[in-house]
């Protein structure tokens, strides 16, 4: 009997997937909002900070007025982003790639009818539907590709006065100042998503940076690389509401809760990588399990800190890092031990056969491939201060390349 619990008891890891075969989610808010509540809340940031923004999440809260053509569109959104007390402006798109680990987070979000694809967007063109234009990845390729060419025009650069913008497109980024338009290479950029090349622009910045984001993996990011950047603050926004957040006093209160002998900056580090195994928008959550208790078990214990900084480190997890994660996921689901298969037959057989399979913990060979998923997610982000890392590709890492899409394993 205690085989039988070696595999996964169906067609899919029901602790990491749902009936549908799609990730488990966890509310990764969760997370952000235990960690703010260790600080006070400002209500304001320097006015001398660069502003860093998350360009493709602008762009999907933007409402353009009805009937707005491309080049309204391109001047409205100008204008907002220009338009605080920085002198330096940052705004940075994703890039979108064929082959990618946010391939099931991005179908999951392009629901409802899929708009026509652009190839060549002009400026008299009408906005028709903004949501259809994103649903397709083609169209906010070539929609940044329309917005950066505008915003080079001298007709906008007039408008910076001595407010210089950075902008990206694809992995190539430009300075924009009322002087000049021109490539700064030292932020050309194979980082795919815009969380982890904010990151990188916000050390390129130094000093003072405000981040304008309300994604729970920036957080993350940001309180991971503290130790690289200058001041740096996060900025929330839900309608007229507004919070910001120090992320170098998020640290310091980190650092207070960890146990004696954890380091501020391993315990900062070791954030990514247990953000990356308990569920993020590339890896799944394992169900019902959250975020709260796994950050509880991590400020207790040496071992836990270094096992989760170790998560990422390489682009391959060796067998102690695996083992160590195995045993913390053994603890998050109640019981020490070193074998979740051991642990499944435990539960199962302490609960008299009445226990839902997607209660128990994963599999061994399922787990192996859900750390070696997160360790690649956590490589990605611990290296969000280098402009070009040399990323490997994802097949093979807990995902399997399938008709040009990468599909979980």
């Amino acid at each position: 009997m205690r085989l039988v619990f070696a595999y996964p008891l169906g067609p899919l890891p029901w602790a990491l997937a749902d009936p549908y075969g799609l990730p488990r989610k966890t509310n990764k808010a969760k997370l952000a909002q235990q960690l703010e509540k260790q600080v006070v809340i400002k209500d304001y940031y320097p006015l001398d900070a660069t502003s860093i923004y998350d360009g493709m999440a602008v762009l999907q809260k933007f409402k353009p007025p009805p009937g707005a053509t491309f080049a309204i569109l391109a001047e409205s959104l100008f204008t907002m982003l220009t338009s605080n007390s920085s002198k330096r402006i940052d705004v940075v798109f994703d890039i979108y790639k064929d082959i990618s680990i946010k391939n099931a987070e991005r179908s999951k979000r392009a629901t409802g009818p899929v708009g026509i694809t652009y190839k060549n967007i002009l400026p008299g063109y009408q906005v028709k539907n903004c949501s259809k234009i994103l649903s397709v990845s083609a169209n906010k390729t070539e929609l940044v590709r329309f917005l950066v060419g505008q915003w080079k025009q001298e007709q906008y650069r007039d408008k910076l006065l001595n407010k210089t913008l950075y902008v990206t497109e694809e992995e190539t980024c430009w300075k924009i100042s009322s002087s000049e338009a021109r490539v700064v290479p030292e932020l050309r950029s194979y980082h795919e998503e815009a969380d982890t090349r904010m990151v990188l622009h916000a050390k390129h910045a130094g000093g003072k940076c405000v981040i304008h984001s309300e994604d729970t993996d920036v957080m993350i990011l940001l309180i991971g690389h503290a130790h690289n950047l200058g001041k740096c603050y996060l900025q929330k926004e839900n309608g007229s509401k507004r919070r910001i957040v120090g992320i170098s006093e998020i640290a310091n209160q980190l650092e207070r809760q960890v146990a004696d002998g954890i380091t501020k900056q391993e315990a900062c580090e070791a954030l990514m990588g247990l953000h990356a195994l308990t569920g993020c928008d590339t890896v799944s959550a394992f169900f019902s399990k959250g975020k709260l208790r796994p950050m509880q078990m991590l400020v207790k214990n040496h071992i836990y800190v270094k096992t989760m900084k170790d998560i990422g480190k390489e682009w391959s997890v060796s067998d102690d890092t695996f083992s160590a994660t195995e045993e913390f996921v053994c603890r998050l689901y109640g019981k020490k031990g070193e074998s979740v298969d051991s642990l499944r037959y435990e539960l199962h057989y302490a609960k008299g056969g009445k226990v839902a399979p997607e209660a128990l913990p994963p599999c061994q060979s399922s787990l192996r491939l859900h750390v070696s998923r997160a360790n690649d997610q956590a490589a990605i982000w611990r290296r969000a201060t280098e402009a070009c890392p040399d990323i490997p590709s994802p097949h093979g890492h807990g995902w399997n390349v399938s008709s040009s899409t990468l599909k979980f394993i």
